[in-house]
């Protein structure tokens, strides 16, 4: 069985309270390609960068069969780390619930080169350190 292909998401929006140091390069995304490169053994090329202004959806696995599997949540980083914590079981992570009528939709883009300079040295550095 083909194993799932994973996409970055590259949020722009309010993630909740402040916890972390601004990077204006988004560095933390390019952390996360090279995470998402180790834990489904792949390279950085088969690992999409998708810029999601929404932040809604926190992960996203596409399937050989086409189908997408999605983590949505309310645009609050303690969704993500309540499940990341407890999983395989679920736990209240204080966040509001995600109201799918007032979201309304979803938009995607591909990011710009020149804005998220991080990226392709995230992709070289994983690129070079083979993860898979």
């Amino acid at each position: 069985m083909q194993r799932p292909r994973p996409r970055a998401l590259i949020p722009n929006g309010v993630m909740g309270r402040k916890i972390s140091v601004d990077s204006a390069t988004l560095m933390n995304k390019g952390l996360e390609l090279i995470e998402a490169c180790f834990l489904f053994g792949l390279s950085p090329e088969q690992v999409d960068i998708v810029v999601h202004p929404q932040s809604i959806i926190h992960s996203l696995v596409e399937y050989p069969d086409g189908s997408v599997l999605a983590q949505l949540g309310s645009p609050d980083m303690r969704t993500p780390i309540a499940c990341a914590l407890k999983w395989p079981e679920r736990i209240a992570s204080g966040a509001k619930f995600l109201d799918l009528v007032r979201t309304a939709r979803l938009d995607f883009q591909a990011p710009d080169p020149d804005e998220f300079r991080s990226l392709a040295l995230a992709q070289a550095a994983g690129a070079r350190a083979d993860l898979r």
